[in-house]
């Protein structure tokens, strides 16, 4: 009688295993597609940075005037995403200074972790805050 290698059947077992995974995952895609008119491309995919898409968001404005107020209030938005952004970019930039140092300090790592972190925390906040302005905007006729 032929004496199996214990390698061998756990090579056999792992490489089984996968295939039957692999296979169930590849017969189970979701079908993913790309709809201009609601800004996303499908179930599995984020949108950091864009707010939020078209399709969650309030109608349309309906008056000029709307308009006129929509439109300062994304202008407002810019300037502070970008200066937010900017904020963020030197934190990040103090990040690579400290890990590239030769006696590198942990603390001031965390420190410039936790001042990134609360930076994105404000682009958050700014975006949230944003849909209310433009709520409110829009309910007002």
């Amino acid at each position: 009688m032929r004496h199996m290698n214990f390698h061998a059947s756990l090579c056999t077992a792992a490489l089984t295993g996968a295939s039957i995974v692999g296979t169930g995952a590849w017969a189970d895609q979701r079908q993913t597609t790309y709809d201009p008119n609601t800004c996303s491309i499908g179930p599995d995919m984020m949108m950091m940075g864009h707010g939020l898409t078209r399709d969650l968001g309030p109608p349309s404005p309906s008056t000029q005037e709307q308009r006129r107020k929509i439109l300062k209030i994304q202008n407002d938005v810019r300037r502070q995403h970008e200066a937010l952004m900017n904020r963020i970019l030197g934190a990040q930039s103090q990040l690579t200074g400290q890990l590239i140092s030769d006696e590198r300090n942990d603390a001031a790592l965390s420190v410039i972790h936790l001042k990134i972190s609360a930076l994105w925390l404000q682009i958050c906040d700014l975006s949230l805050n944003t849909q209310k302005e433009v709520d409110a905007a829009l309910s007002q006729e």
